[in-house]
């Protein structure tokens, strides 16, 4: 369960949305310096607001300090979707991928249910 909410304010007094959903993570290519290239899939939508457009999300970021290099998604572009909007499995992607201090360890408050 992904629960989205107001950073500035108490949790529980400002959710926003509550979606119920299913998302898959792949790892899709690993080298020896520990750089990863995996992709976030939402797969299928059990309760709440699932309307967002959610194409496949590709991240690459470096093991072992969730340090986030890139994200790229493909989508089909046409008139009417000419862009990529901001979407619930974006927000899952940036607080699981948090930026840590290389060599300090790692050290992240992730909110989830």
């Amino acid at each position: 369960m992904t629960r989205i909410y107001e950073e500035r304010t108490k949790l529980d007094e400002s959710i926003i949305e509550i979606i119920n959903a299913t998302y898959s993570f792949h790892i899709l290519h690993y080298d020896p310096a520990g750089k990863i290239l995996g992709r976030y899939q939402f797969l299928k939508c059990i309760s709440g607001s699932c309307h967002y457009d959610m194409p496949d999300v590709y991240v690459n970021f470096i093991q072992g300090g969730n340090n986030l290099e890139g994200l790229y998604v493909t989508t089909i572009l046409d008139e009417k979707n000419w862009k990529v909007n901001w979407n619930v499995l974006f927000a899952i992607i940036y607080a699981t991928m948090t930026p840590a201090k290389i060599g300090g360890g790692d050290e992240q408050n992730v909110v989830s249910y």
